[in-house]
């Protein structure tokens, strides 16, 4: 809000030259009242300071449709009282609406737990996942790229039919799994294509290789929109990660961690950043919200402290800084913990032909060590945890989330011997999961 305060300031604008958004376009007439009425009850009571720059409460759209909203008080067990209640709504078939359903919770560790309890029920439900990946950097749509520079270098041609199908002829030959054993959700060289045609009147291919190489994968997800996933499994989220999305139904968890989170900050600070968080995790729902308000929503609502446990579940997102990106690129790799890499050369090739997005991986019994199952049932480690992660569980739950291109800059991370391709190429075969510990 300091940034619009500024910009108001530096530019001496008057109340004639703004123009204050003052309707909510996405909850209904009841959720727009009760979530307004709440935030400014909370202000009003607490004292807690407040930079929104708009004075008046926002109001639902003319068109806004009738939605309903239940505030549940629970106590110390109403974590689980929480979940038996969602588990009781999956089972009447609320997921199967489209963009149906979202379980907010405020920490990772949250999120592990209602997705363990309620996972086994509900197989559709879902992880909110944030990691971007450069579709650059991601294996089939690397080689793909690949193949575009090739084509470029005997001019920059415009697109055509001719040259898509001369390009796809080479890619197909490639032994992937993304060619050989596509999945439904994998973004396809196609579906590049037809985003690059879209976006300019004349494209060459120089527009579509700029474009595969200044895009991650959240945008293009974004461009594709509902074309990719009509019907949107439930999820279960932290509120931070569905800033900016909506969904027909929410639940919202009563937390179990500390407040404040964190040391010496001052309560009335705090409790206003919870609240607006709050705030932001009710206004997801478009006609159904169901909030759990439990010790810690009370405590913070009244600026007061709360002793809470944070449990010890660990959750991957699957970003890259979660495991050790060039533990596969070194043969001998000295670890202090997990196990050395015997052969890069073979492990990179087996991580190139046989791993794959979705694909079950398991963590050692040395807590670091990531294995993954061929299609003959056996088992190989194709990377590492990171130290920062701290070690994983025998029994935990992870998915291979990406095959990326990581860069090489020429660092030897474990001191071992880096395979000849990874220095040639710049870049090595990642392999990066998601899940929880």
């Amino acid at each position: 809000m300091r940034f619009f305060q500024r910009f108001i300031e530096d530019y001496s604008l008057i109340d004639q030259d703004t123009l204050t958004l003052s309707v909510n376009f996405r909850s209904g007439q009841e959720i727009v009242a009760h979530t307004q009425d709440f935030i400014s009850n909370f202000f009003r009571s607490t004292g807690a300071p407040s930079p929104r720059l708009k004075a008046s409460e926002l109001r639902s759209a003319s068109m806004a449709t009738v939605s309903s909203y239940k505030r549940i008080d629970v106590e110390t067990d109403g974590f689980d009282i929480a979940l038996e209640h969602i588990s009781i709504e999956l089972e009447k078939g609320c997921a199967s609406q489209s963009n149906a359903m979202a379980i907010l919770c405020r920490t990772n560790a949250e999120v592990a737990r209602a997705y363990k309890s309620l996972h086994p029920s509900c197989p559709e439900l879902v992880i909110q996942n944030k990691a971007r990946y450069s579709i650059s950097q991601m294996r089939h749509l690397g080689i793909w790229v690949d193949l575009m520079k090739v084509m470029a270098q005997d001019g920059n041609l415009p697109l055509s039919e001719s040259i898509y199908e001369k390009v796809q002829n080479e890619y197909v030959k490639t032994n992937i799994p993304e060619v050989e054993r596509p999945s439904p959700d994998d973004i396809t060289p196609r579906q590049l294509w037809e985003l690059c045609t879209r976006e300019h009147s004349y494209p060459y291919l120089s527009h579509l290789i700029e474009f595969v190489e200044s895009f991650d994968s959240d945008q293009v997800n974004r461009l594709l929109g509902k074309e990719r996933k009509p019907l949107k499994p439930p999820v279960v989220s932290t509120i931070h990660k569905v800033k900016g999305l909506e969904f027909d139904e929410v639940f919202v968890m009563p937390s179990l961690t500390d407040f404040p989170m964190e040391i010496g900050k001052a309560l009335r600070s705090a409790a206003a950043e919870e609240a607006r968080l709050y705030y932001v995790a009710m206004t997801r729902a478009k006609s159904g919200l169901t909030y759990f308000f439990g010790p810690r929503e009370r405590g913070w609502s009244g600026a007061q402290t709360f002793p809470g446990n944070r449990g010890s579940v660990k959750i991957l997102e699957g970003k890259h800084d979660e495991v050790a990106p060039s533990w596969a690129w070194e043969t001998n790799g000295k670890t202090s913990r997990g196990k050395s890499n015997p052969d890069a050369n073979l492990k990179l090739s087996y991580i190139r032909e046989w791993v794959r997005v979705g694909d079950k991986i398991t963590v050692d019994h040395d807590g670091y060590s990531l294995m993954h199952t061929d299609i003959e049932g056996r088992t190989f480690i194709i990377g590492q945890l990171a130290e920062k992660k701290g070690p994983g569980r025998y029994n935990s739950d992870l998915t291979v989330s990406a095959v990326v291109r990581y860069p090489y800059n020429g660092k030897q991370y474990f001191k071992g011997e880096t395979d000849i391709s990874v220095e040639k190429n710049e870049w090595g075969l990642a392999v990066l999961v998601s899940g929880f510990l």
